[in-house]
């Protein structure tokens, strides 16, 4: 470390040689690299300032002397191959309140060269402290670069994580057959996303991006495909979400202007087993002023159902929402049984309601008719308002 006796890197093992004469024609040929044990540490105060500081930092003069060292040629280069073995990077980030290490890190490649495909292989291990997380990466893929066109392609890109989330098992897979990116167009005719969750609930999850294109400050995708299914205690649920996708990465608005929900519940605690709840409408996103509008019409069994949601600030949400239902009979979902409820000896855990504290709501429900328990009730308005721990309806 700069000005301190802490050990700021570490290397075990490194090999590297470079050819002389190519270097008259304007071509770098470097035989294979190879670092082995390889240690870093990363150190990040509440402020800002970090252990690298000084390593990153250039004066003027140097950045000019850079600049007119330049040529207008672009220098070929060729690297026989990469091979990073059994490294680790340890960071602590206080302002990004991140802390944790990766080890085990492994980087191998073939030939890397301008305009020639290499294979490229990545694996790692994550243990974080903060967020609680542990995970092993492995990344496989065929890539492709071209200095000119300042453009990279992945081709059978495939990401492999699993490990935990607090106490709970996950696996995330990434898959796409070809990823084209550069500074004037970036494009891929499908990636897809799986993720499953095992624990006290399991919940299995696949996105889709189909046709995904990010051209002129505008990202497109022609179909985004969202499918999640959970089960716990004998009960599923599943969610299903298409849309169109657009997004002005200048203003940074994202618009979902053709949304198609499916939500289906099945539980045999319910007098209907099966409820299925079809839902339409749209849904925008300000992610510069972090805000959200949302309006979504809905038609299941009798009832239709009409909702507008608006949120402000997403890191200390402000909802306000109103419901506006036409009818809604509860008698067909609540199971009415004539048995006498079995005495429950167990434990019960206590509520955790400590999220209450900072949400704040403010909404309004209305339905035209209301029954429940055979008793019926028409015009039902209910304010329903959150704020600094308390809740009023």
């Amino acid at each position: 470390e700069f000005e301190s006796t802490a050990q700021f890197a570490a290397l075990d093992r490194a090999q590297v040689s470079l050819a002389l004469l190519p270097l008259l024609q304007k071509q770098i040929v470097i035989d294979k690299v190879s670092l082995h044990g390889m240690q870093l540490r990363y150190q990040r105060d509440a402020e800002g300032k970090s252990n690298i500081d000084d390593l990153i930092k250039q004066d003027s003069a140097t950045k000019e002397a850079e600049a007119s060292n330049t040529s207008d040629k672009q220098m070929r280069f060729d690297i026989e191959g990469v091979d990073i073995a059994q490294s680790s990077f340890e960071i602590d980030d206080q302002k990004s309140a991140l802390k944790g290490r990766i080890q085990n890190l492994n980087l191998n490649t073939g030939k890397i060269g301008d305009k020639n495909k290499t294979p490229v292989k990545f694996s790692a291990q994550f243990q974080f402290d903060k967020p609680k997380a542990e995970a092993k990466i492995e990344i496989n893929t065929q890539l492709r670069f071209d200095i000119e066109q300042k453009s990279l392609d992945l081709q059978d890109l495939k990401t492999q994580i699993a490990g935990k989330l607090a106490t709970d098992p996950f696996d995330l897979q990434i898959d796409t057959t070809a990823l084209f990116l550069s500074a004037v167009e970036s494009k891929s005719e499908q990636i897809k996303l799986s993720a499953k969750l095992s624990g006290a609930q399991e919940l299995n999850a696949q996105v889709v991006l189909n046709k995904f294109l990010m051209q002129d400050k505008n990202l497109s995708i022609a179909e985004l495909n969202l499918q999640a299914q959970s089960k716990q205690a004998g009960a599923s649920k599943q969610f299903t979400l298409k849309s169109n996708v657009k997004m002005a990465l200048d203003t940074q608005i994202v618009q979902l202007p053709q949304l198609a929900i499916q939500i289906k519940l099945n539980d045999p605690k319910l007098a209907q087993a099966e409820i299925v709840l079809p839902i339409h409408g749209q849904l925008s996103a300000n992610l510069k002023d972090k805000s959200l509008n949302s309006t979504l019409d809905a038609k299941f069994d009798e009832t239709k159902l009409h909702t507008t949601v608006q949120v402000q600030d997403f890191s200390n949400p402000a909802i306000s929402f109103k419901v506006d239902i036409d009818k809604l009979n509860l008698d067909r979902y609540i199971k009415n049984s004539a048995e006498p409820t079995k005495a429950d000896n167990s434990k019960e855990e206590d509520l955790n309601l400590a999220a209450l504290k900072s949400l704040k709501l403010d909404g309004l429900i209305r339905i035209g008719a209301l029954q429940v328990k055979n008793l019926k009730i028409n015009q039902v308005q209910l304010p329903l308002k959150a704020d600094q721990g308390k809740i009023t309806m």
